[in-house]
């Protein structure tokens, strides 16, 4: 195992102890999660990645509102995590009418300290506090 892969492994094991921790805070506000991680190597991908997606949906008379939040970790860079967040509004089948993206990275001890569900359920009310905003 290379020294890369090492330094993965310990953190890849404290995020999935922190989102064990918090994963039921984030459901019991109608957040869904999802494993998007890549944690073996294969030819679709040269990095382990550490990568949960956090969903929260809600009718908005013929709209859905959905705000989502990606928390990546990529085995080169085992000190920062990247926090994707979009919210959008939209009609099934059809594009969206609005859509806003933010992308900003944290260092590892913060999003650990701070805690999963402080960090997602802030990312989610960043997106709905912005699609709020749109008539």
């Amino acid at each position: 195992m290379s020294d890369l892969e090492a330094a993965f492994r310990e953190v890849e094991g404290r995020l999935d102890d922190v989102l064990r921790r918090d994963a039921a805070v984030i459901a019991a506000h109608g957040v869904s999660i999802a494993d998007d991680s890549a944690r073996t190597y294969h030819y679709k991908n040269a990095y382990l990645v550490w990568s949960h997606r956090f969903e929260s949906r809600r009718a908005r008379e013929t709209d859905i509102q959905k705000v989502a939040v990606a928390v990546t970790l990529v085995e080169g860079d085992v000190a920062t995590v990247t926090i994707r967040r979009r919210a959008e509004i939209f009609q099934l089948g059809k594009l969206s009418r609005w859509e806003n993206t933010v992308e900003n990275r944290r260092p590892l001890e913060e999003i650990l300290s701070e805690g999963l569900a402080a960090v997602v359920l802030q990312a989610i009310r960043a997106g709905e506090e912005a699609a709020a905003r749109v008539t």
